[in-house]
């Protein structure tokens, strides 16, 4: 074999090796991503649970305060009252931490881009919040007031992203916030035909459960 042979056989060799090592690449990435993907969904539920329980604890220091729930503000209003009445920490040292912890999910983008990086700014007037910056809808407790006999099922929060409630955060679930503190899930196979471009809150929300909250400021 010339020597012009077997530098091309060894230059076939490793483009052909090249390729192979490429393929599998491709496969594995194929693999991880969704596998990755998943892990960080389940993440983001776990987190926002833990977010909704925090907001029913600060709703329990509300009560435990005024004797009584929000009743006069509704939607977003209504999971900014222990903000607005310093039942929570509310300055620009600490909002970072209590938005964070009580009313943004990290999955949600649309939250997260609407604060930008000073959630000081973003938070500052309470009456005039963006309700995109929060992450999740509130009681409607105009028209419907709470009832703490009831505590089990009356529905306070659930997830519900956007300035109308309508973006779907998580891949599969809608975490909702209950007045006893405790925090649930709805599967998205619950809404008709598992379509969640269906899902809303408010009274026209396919979900009885939600038809009692709403997104407005």
């Amino acid at each position: 074999m010339t020597r012009a042979r077997r530098l091309g056989a060894v230059a076939g060799f490793t483009l052909i090796e090249i390729l192979v090592v490429l393929t599998i690449i491709a496969a594995i990435i194929g693999i991880a991503v969704p596998i990755f993907t998943a892990a960080r969904d389940t993440s983001n539920l776990t987190i926002c649970k833990k977010n909704l329980s925090s907001l029913g604890q600060a709703m329990t220091l509300y009560h435990q305060r005024f004797k009584g729930y929000p009743s006069t503000r509704s939607g977003v209003q209504f999971l900014l009252a222990p903000l607005r009445t310093k039942v929570v920490d509310y300055d620009e040292e600490t909002i970072e931490k209590t938005v964070r912890n009580m009313y943004v999910c990290p999955g949600d983008d649309v939250a997260s881009g609407a604060i930008g990086g000073n959630v000081w700014e973003a938070y500052r007037d309470l009456d005039n919040i963006q309700p995109e910056c929060l992450s999740y809808a509130g009681r409607n407790s105009k028209e419907f007031p709470l009832r703490q006999k009831n505590a089990g099922k009356e529905v306070i929060a659930a997830d519900a992203g956007g300035h109308d409630g309508r973006v779907f955060i998580h891949r599969s679930k809608v975490n909702i916030l209950y007045l006893d503190g405790s925090v649930q899930d709805i599967d998205i196979l619950e809404l008709p035909d598992g379509d969640e471009s269906k899902f809303e809150v408010g009274p026209n929300s396919p979900l009885e459960r939600l038809r009692m909250l709403n997104k407005d400021t």
